[in-house]
């Protein structure tokens, strides 16, 4: 089967300024909550546990109602690369989430492992 790929940055250019302003800044707000919990007390994990929740729920929300097609993309990938994250195009992996079995890059969206494997990207 062949993947089919989201690029992100792409998507961004076809939103409307105002959906492009609430995505923004629900994601804005899950950085910051997630630099918070870096810092908060184990009794305050909850609360943070529990904003990051709504979040993600409040932007799966906003993909939903504001995405023109979202539905027919349910089944698609997002192309990490496309937003400056290596990711392997074969097992998903990324520089931050090493292939288990080997880390390392063959070339620019090829791990190793997969590289080894015969994959290709």
């Amino acid at each position: 089967m062949t993947r089919k790929w989201i690029d992100p940055a792409h998507l961004w250019e076809t939103l409307s300024p105002t959906t492009q302003q609430r995505l923004g800044t629900l994601a804005l707000a899950l950085g910051l909550v997630r630099i918070e919990s870096l810092a908060v007390e184990i009794a305050d994990l909850v609360r943070v546990e529990t904003a990051e929740a709504e979040i993600l729920s409040a932007l799966e929300s906003a993909l939903t109602w504001n995405v023109p097609g979202i539905d027919g993309m349910r089944n698609h990938l997002v192309d990490l690369n496309q937003i400056g994250i290596r990711m392997c195009r074969t097992c998903g992996c990324t520089e931050a989430f090493n292939h288990p079995r080997k880390p390392g890059w063959a070339n620019q969206t090829l791990c190793v492992a997969c590289s080894e494997s015969g994959s290709t990207a």
